[in-house]
Formats: C-alpha cells, structure tokens, sequence
C-alpha cells in the first residue's frame, strides 16, 4: 500500500557560461498524502512560478495539472517524454495483431521509425507516421476498437504543438531522464528505510528541502552554514531551538490526509491568481 507519494521537479535554465546552452538542477522536492493533479498543481505554485513548458510522461495527474495551469499562462506547452510516448505507441501496436479476431496487423516501416524516434525529428514526421498508420489498418481491415484511437485523440495534437515549440526551443529536452535519474539515484535512497516513520508533511518537507539544498552542492559550504548557525545561536542567547517546534495534534498524521493537500491548493490557487494571471 502507498504510504505517500514523493514529486520532483527538475528546472532547465540558460548556462552561465553560454546562453544557448540549458543547465538543469532540482527545483523542489515534495512528499504529499497523493500523486494526483492536486499534488502536480501543488508543486508547481510551491516552485515559486508558472512554466513555459512542462517535459513529463502522459500521467493522468500530470495532464490534469497542465490543463489547470493554462488558465494562468495559456502559451504553456507540453512536451511528451519521448520515452513514454514510444513506450505506449508500442503497447498500441501490439494490441492491433489480436489472435481471438484472427487479425494480425504487419508494421513494415512504421516500427522502425517508431523505435528510433525518428517519427518524433519534427511535426511533419510526427504527422506522417501517423498517415502512414492509418493506412496499413484500413489496407489490412483492423477493427475499430484495436485501433489506438483514444491515445491519438487525447496526445496527437498535443504532439504538434510539442513538436512546433521544440522548432523555436531547441534546447528543451525531450524526455524526462534527467528528473528520472536523480529520483533513482538520489531522492529514493534518502526515503528508503525510513518511509513508514514519516508522518508530519511539514517536517519531512523541510529535509526535503535540505536535501535539494545538497543536491544542488549548497550543503557543502560550509562558511554559509556557519553563519547560519551562529546567528541562530545568537538568537537563542546561545540555546539552539528547541526540538520539534512542528507538531501535529496527537494520533493525526498530516502526511497521510489528503485534505491537508486540498486545503494547501486551495490557498496556493488564490495566491497564485493574484500573482499570475494574464
């Protein structure tokens, strides 16, 4: 059973060192009761801004979080994961050969061009493929209902619209590998061993904080950690602070109510409207 779920976002900015050039570096990291897009819209006002583009997989909660933010910057563009893009096409082509209906449906070119990502160079490859695919079902009489229609009606256009900004933003990645790797490398470590002793949000947000603070080679200056502590000290007459100043009321666990999360929105949303509506 899923305890609580644990988001991550990872934020491209120019380099320093050449304005062409994208860095990338752990924005936020957020544990909350869900991983529904109340929790995705969550972690995007809580990253302080509302993105140009967003690069993810096709997750439910991550499509209803990009819809919501429109509202608020109606230019914002999506960008499937590459990955996760052939990754279903895949599965929607294996559906088509179905031995009960005797039918089995005969690729030729198009599983190249889908496994290479080749489909996904520009829009008119995009479209093309697609075209393509059509055809080989209507000359091969594949049923309506093998046929990946829903997927195509849900991401087809958003794949154009992808595929125009990436025209214009080269420099946007076009796959998630990046978000993936340090959630696998260094965000499930710091959460393994200890997840089911996790229950106050609050307090587990704040290591959480700690942790991105490390990520990003802030935990290793050690004069400004310093500094910090001594004018906490100072604070205190010399006391640190005391210990668990963020509680929550005896037997609740606020990590794991989902109206912790609802009641957050609810106030991010009236804060983010003020600041960015267009």
């Amino acid at each position: 059973q899923m305890l609580f779920s644990v988001l991550v976002a990872v934020e491209y900015f120019p380099s320093v060192r050449d304005p062409h050039v994208y860095d990338h570096r752990v924005r936020l990291i957020r544990a909350y009761p869900t991983h529904t897009g109340d929790a995705y819209e969550l972690l995007v006002y809580e990253c302080g801004f509302v993105p140009d583009g967003i690069v993810s997989d096709s997750a439910g909660g991550i499509i209803k979080m990009v819809k919501r933010l429109r509202v608020l910057n109606p230019g914002l563009v999506w960008v499937p994961s590459a990955f996760h893009v052939v990754h279903h096409l895949r599965r929607a082509m294996n559906k088509l050969t179905n031995p009960r209906l005797r039918t089995s449906f005969v690729p030729g070119d198009l599983l190249p061009r889908m496994e290479s990502m080749s489909m996904l160079s520009s829009e008119a490859t995009w479209v093309q493929w697609w075209a393509d695919l059509d055809r080989r079902m209507d000359a091969q009489a594949i049923p309506a209902n093998l046929r990946p229609t829903v997927w195509r009606q849900r991401y087809f256009e958003e794949g154009v619209a992808a595929l125009r900004y990436l025209v214009t933003q080269p420099q946007v990645p076009r796959g998630n590998g990046a978000v993936e790797a340090q959630m696998r490398i260094e965000v499930g470590p710091f959460f393994a061993g200890r997840y089911t002793s996790f229950g106050n949000i609050e307090r587990l947000n704040r290591a959480a904080d700690l942790l991105t603070l490390r990520l990003n080679g802030r935990m290793a200056r050690i004069a400004e950690i310093e500094k910090l502590l001594t004018a906490a000290a100072l604070d205190g007459n010399g006391w640190k602070q005391p210990d668990r100043q963020v509680t929550d009321p005896e037997g609740f666990r606020s990590l794991h109510e989902p109206d912790v999360l609802a009641a957050t929105l609810t106030q991010a949303r009236k804060d983010a409207r003020k600041r960015w509506k267009r």
